[in-house]
């Protein structure tokens, strides 16, 4: 299932505004879809709804309710409540009706909704959950979530309902509090698991074998998504006479309340989501968590990091969860820049600062430099940089382009050429980096055969 059309009326600095989803290349399982716009245009508030939308029961004043009114705090948006706010999501597929202030959900044509008016009057003409209209899995973040915590008592059951579907924007029931709790966990049955291999025979040991498999996997998952996500090599490590796992960056170990505000940050809404992954009861079994489809819902969670490292997040975690459909606001050019495929709504308020009607969509594609997104996403006509150094910066990019293609390059030439721009100033240093990121591994693993070959 996938967005394909969302509409805001009466919330937020929303007045009959309209995003129409284009649909995603042909073959595409996952999809990438941004919302830029300056500050108080109502990035956050369209995170929300979304969030809204996909997660039925979160956000709520009463959780077992069977009538779901929305928190004060959303019920704080509505400007126009007596004329019944309205959220109207038409998604590719089908959902079930949720709440909103008021909530309108096209499902193939038929609409269902829920209407809150002042709060004590309800209309609804949608079927019950227990109607058999699945469910979207959807997992919604904020960049600045509680510090993970890995202290641990020992192997012990976890609440799984507790660990509940949340929206996270107002930090409730972050699932990374229990984020050493599943490790430890992991590694205990890992464990017994090798413990009863050498006993077992038969099917009896296949199973096991194949359960031992498993649970290396998945904690393998977890250094492997962190790696990649923070550009750091990070190992998860469970010795003898010490139940708390070891984290190890970079061969360093750090505790996680140390790291610098954007890792942590990352860190911290990246091990809620990969908690929630593995506990999540997934149809396809057959598939890995990483692999499933989801929505991912990010509210700014690149506002905390390095250039470099908000060129790099999307394009990792599109790599990592290739059938994730991810809603994400945005204020870094770098991020939208490096993210290759993909969608961008251009958010621009009238004089009023209301923002109404059919809104700016751009599609992204490859190859689209980061000056062009300046211009034209983000609106801003500058000159960045030097002709010299305009000129070689051009040059790489070409060059990258052609081993991305497949072609053969100059290495000794490129390498050189590569080593004077990134030594030149952090600014060009980044943009060296965010173009480079389709081809990273090959230009790293020729950077470390040169360098082994040196004397």
């Amino acid at each position: 299932m996938r967005v394909a059309r969302l509409e805001l009326s009466g919330i937020g600095p929303f007045e009959d505004a309209v995003f129409e989803v284009p649909e995603p290349p042909a073959g595409s399982s996952g999809e990438l879809v941004f919302f830029e716009g300056p500050n108080g245009c109502g990035k956050t508030t369209i995170a929300q709804a979304i969030a809204l939308a996909a997660c039925p029961g979160v956000l709520v004043d009463a959780p077992g309710s069977d009538v779901r009114l929305p928190t004060i705090a959303w019920r704080r948006r509505f400007r126009n409540i007596e004329k019944h706010a309205l959220i109207t999501l038409d998604v590719d597929g089908r959902t079930k009706a949720v709440q909103a202030g008021a909530s309108s959900i096209s499902v193939q044509g038929s609409p269902y909704q829920m209407y809150f008016g002042d709060g004590d009057r309800v209309q609804r003409n949608f079927p019950p959950e227990r109607s058999g209209v699945p469910s979207c899995v959807a997992y919604a973040f904020r960049g600045h979530q509680p510090t993970p915590v890995i202290d641990s008592p020992g192997p012990r059951e976890l609440d799984v309902k507790h660990i509940r579907r949340r929206d996270l924007f107002f930090g409730e029931d972050p699932a990374a509090q229990f984020f050493g709790q599943l490790l430890v966990n992991l590694d205990y049955d890992r464990a017994r698991t090798y413990a009863f291999i050498p006993r077992a025979t038969g099917e009896e040991r296949e199973k096991l074998e194949a359960s031992q498999r498993s649970l290396d996997a998945a904690i393998h998952r977890f250094e492997v998504a962190l790696s990649r996500v923070l550009d750091r090599r990070v190992e998860i490590r469970f010795e003898l006479g010490r139940i708390t796992p070891r984290f190890l960056f970079d061969d360093q170990e750090i505790p996680l309340d140390m790291l610098g505000e954007g890792l942590r940050s990352t860190l911290s809404w990246l091990a809620d989501l990969l908690v929630r992954l593995e506990l999540t009861p997934w149809e396809r079994k057959d598939l890995s968590p990483f692999d499933q489809e989801f929505w991912l819902i990010l509210d700014e969670v690149e506002v905390n990091l390095h250039p470099a490292m908000q060129a790099r997040l999307f394009p990792t975690l599109r790599k990592l969860f290739p059938n994730a459909r991810i809603y994400a606001t945005v204020h870094s050019p770098f991020a939208v820049a490096a993210a290759g495929e993909g969608t961008v709504f251009s958010i621009r308020p009238r004089k009023d600062r209301l923002v109404a009607g059919p809104q700016t969509v751009i599609k992204l594609e490859p190859g689209q430099s980061l000056a062009w997104v300046v211009k034209e996403v983000f609106g801003i006509e500058q000159r960045f940089l030097d002709e010299e150094t305009e000129r070689k910066l051009e040059e790489h990019e070409r060059a990258v382009n052609t081993l991305a293609a497949g072609h053969p390059i100059d290495w000794p030439s490129f390498l050189a050429l590569r080593r004077w721009l990134m030594d030149l100033n952090e600014q060009v240093a980044t943009l060296v980096a965010m173009r480079e990121v389709e081809v990273q591994d090959a230009i790293d693993a020729k950077i470390e055969q040169v360098e082994d070959a040196a004397p």
